[in-house]
């Protein structure tokens, strides 16, 4: 896929994923799923251009003189979750998400996780 075409975020990417979903005992479901994305930065990133000059308002002041480089990430997900139904029109679910951005440039490395609890209607 191609995004944001000729500025710092224009990438190229890919993702794997898979997801497994099977019920459990007591209408419980259980979704499990997994992913990969290789994204491939096209531009090297212009906050980057001057990290070691206090003048230069536009750098983000954290990346080093080797970071003026083309970004390549490879992100990891992994979510589990848990629902039940409760009736035809009320659905409760629990679930977690982890994330890891592994970059080339160090600024742009994090881990996330993420819990959420969800109370849904239909009709």
């Amino acid at each position: 896929m191609q995004k944001s075409d000729g500025s710092d975020w224009d990438y190229n990417a890919n993702e794997v994923g898979l997801g497994v979903q099977t019920p459990l005992w007591a209408g419980l479901m259980l979704n499990v799923n997994g992913s990969y994305y290789r994204f491939n930065y096209q531009n090297v990133n212009s906050f980057s251009c001057c990290p070691n000059d206090p003048n230069d308002r536009q750098s983000l002041g954290n990346l080093q003189p080797n970071d003026t480089q083309e970004r390549a990430d490879d992100r990891y997900t992994v979510s589990v979750a848990l629902s039940r139904d409760v009736g035809p029109y009320l659905t409760f679910s629990a679930g977690f998400l982890h994330i890891s951005n592994l970059s080339n440039l160090v600024f742009f490395d994090y881990h996330r996780n993420i819990v959420t609890l969800a109370v849904s209607g239909r009709y």
